[in-house]
């Protein structure tokens, strides 16, 4: 276990483990202040982005550190296997354990009465941790022990995998040239080959320092060459099966992926199925209309869905707005939004989701 103070509001940050796997530990990332606390705390358990491929624990924003620690909420940035070494079976047994340890755990493992408090856990996420904060709620929900989530905060979330754009076209983010892509295709080959596990790698400081990021390569050739929703699956050709037949109306949609994806997997792609639910707790979604690594329209099938089951959905389309288009923001509470900024629309709807939580949660 590490234990670092780190700059802002004053707080204590701990790394933990919470379970073994292959010999490695799987780690956590907790934050909470010393201030005193006349009830159990409420928290906030937050999944990194990086597609499901890379980046780790350290990948937590900034506005939502501060946001937690000026509510006295503890706040969690967990750790999982990602893919191609393992798939989202793995992904989603991770997520519940990071969710029960949270829940059940946590407080007296580190001998701190009262800092969860497991009836107001929100989970969170960017990105690819977008999905994991919702696939992270149906699993839990499926749970006769477990509470489930006051909230799930998905921004940006990439979660539509069974489209064309996920599972045909591909997407092609950083300029991924002929040369990155062979090096890409030489390490997913390698890493496969190796039958190890990752829990992802931290994220360079800036995109010019990307490069020596050794999982960047691999990551963009796995999205670009549409090969994600194989690993993501753990089923080889699942792609390919899709690419040869592309309904275009929604009944024959529905038909057609009934008959391609095995019944244990369905539960994977949380947007399809009928896996969604109407004891969803409060929805809240943030999404870019200018997004060149996740398409919006994977939020728009989400709360499309959970609207029409009732479940009490907030959603921002930013328009102009690209992806982790929020990873720079400062700490929101203290400063004035001035509509002249270029990034008042964003900075607008983070805040408003916090405050959103305020009501969800109780202050």
């Amino acid at each position: 276990m590490s234990e670092s103070k780190p700059a802002g509001i004053e707080h204590t940050k701990k790394t933990l483990p919470i379970k073994k796997i292959q010999g490695q530990d799987l780690m956590i990332d907790v934050y909470y202040t010393s201030s005193a606390a006349s009830t159990p705390r409420p928290a906030i358990l937050f999944f990194h982005g990086g597609f499901l491929i890379s980046g780790d624990s350290n990948a937590l924003p900034n506005w939502l550190l501060q946001a937690s620690l000026r509510r006295n909420w503890t706040i969690i940035s967990a750790n999982y296997r990602c893919i191609p070494e393992s798939s989202a079976f793995e992904i989603a047994s991770d997520l519940v354990a990071a969710y029960d340890y949270v829940s059940t755990s946590l407080s007296s493992n580190l001998n701190k009465p009262g800092l969860i408090d497991p009836s107001r856990i929100i989970v969170a996420g960017h990105s690819g941790g977008g999905y994991c904060a919702v696939l992270s709620t149906l699993e839990v929900m499926k749970s006769s022990t477990l509470k489930k989530p006051v909230a799930t905060v998905a921004i940006y979330p990439m979660l539509n995998f069974l489209s064309p754009k996920w599972a045909v076209e591909g997407i092609d983010f950083g300029g991924l040239s002929d040369q990155d892509a062979e090096a890409g295709r030489k390490d997913l080959e390698r890493r496969l080959a190796a039958k190890e596990i990752s829990f992802g790698e931290k994220f360079a400081e800036s995109e010019a320092l990307m490069v020596h990021h050794t999982r960047w390569n691999m990551m963009r050739y796995v999205v670009k060459k549409a090969l994600f929703v194989d690993y993501f699956s753990g089923i080889s050709g699942l792609g390919k099966k899709i690419a040869a037949a592309q309904p275009v109306e929604a009944a024959a949609y529905e038909k057609f992926i009934e008959e391609i994806v095995p019944e244990d997997v369905r539960h994977l792609f949380v947007v399809d199925f009928g896996n969604l639910k109407a004891e969803m707790p409060p929805l809240f979604v943030v999404h870019g209309l200018a997004d060149t690594a996740v398409p919006f329209e994977d939020s728009n099938k989400l709360t499309e869905k959970t609207r029409a089951l009732g479940v009490p959905t907030k959603y921002w389309q930013l328009e102009g707005y690209d992806h982790d288009f929020d990873l720079g923001f400062p700490d929101l509470e203290v400063i004035e939004l001035e509509k002249s900024d270029d990034e008042y629309l964003g900075k607008k709807a983070i805040k408003e989701v916090l405050q959103g939580l305020d009501e969800v949660v109780g202050k």
